[in-house]
């Protein structure tokens, strides 16, 4: 498979996978691989979908899935995929759960003006968290201990930083990274970890507050 997306749930690392190996007829969607041993344990097929891009999961294990191509958000509960959402998102790519307020954010990537959309559990009413500007590629978002939000943006190729409710105007947290893609914040150690798309490297950056 190729693969965009990673996410660990409990003792599973869950992979959104995109175009399939040649005469492999389980299609496209979500596979799951045991942390213990690597071994895959499940994969589940998603026809329809487009690609597969990032997933997150709320407090209650549903994982929710973006397409990027299809523009539609996907929730996955017991192992069965549905469209949760199916138009308004733009291009959606790099997705968190904000359990603090029950809901979903979203990076718009098609978006007017990128915004991070507010998608509210369970009534899907979507707004704008905030518009970004930054209309050259958004990519991944993850919150730190303290609240605040961190985007990646491959037109400057940097990670930038929202202050909690996003509040003021984003500041730039780092640069010289090349596309960056899904990054995550380790909250044990506070570093921010931003994987490279274009040359297959990882940065891990301390977030020192």
């Amino acid at each position: 498979y190729k693969i965009a997306g990673l996410y660990i749930l409990n003792d599973t690392l869950l992979a959104a996978c995109g175009d399939t190996l040649q005469n492999d007829s389980t299609g496209k969607g979500l596979t799951g691989f045991s942390l213990k041993t690597g071994k895959m344990i499940f994969h589940i097929s998603i026809p329809g979908i487009g690609l597969p891009n990032d997933i997150t999961s709320d407090k209650d294990g549903i994982i929710y899935l973006t397409d990027y191509w299809g523009n539609k958000l996907y929730k996955i509960e017991n192992r069965k995929p549905s469209v949760f959402i199916m138009n308004n998102l733009n291009y959606p790519n790099g997705i968190m759960y904000d359990k603090e307020k029950h809901r979903l954010l979203i990076l718009s990537v098609g978006g007017k003006n990128a915004p991070i959309l507010s998608v509210n559990l369970p009534d899907t009413i979507i707004t704008n968290a905030v518009e970004t500007g930054f209309i050259k590629g958004l990519d991944g978002i993850d919150t730190d201990n303290e609240g605040s939000i961190y985007i990646s943006e491959w037109g400057d190729d940097a990670i930038y930083c929202y202050e909690k409710d996003f509040i003021g105007k984003p500041t730039l947290f780092s640069k010289g990274h090349n596309d960056p893609a899904d990054i995550h914040i380790d909250k044990v150690n506070n570093i921010l970890i931003v994987p490279n798309f274009s040359n297959n490297t990882v940065d891990f950056i301390p977030i020192n507050k």
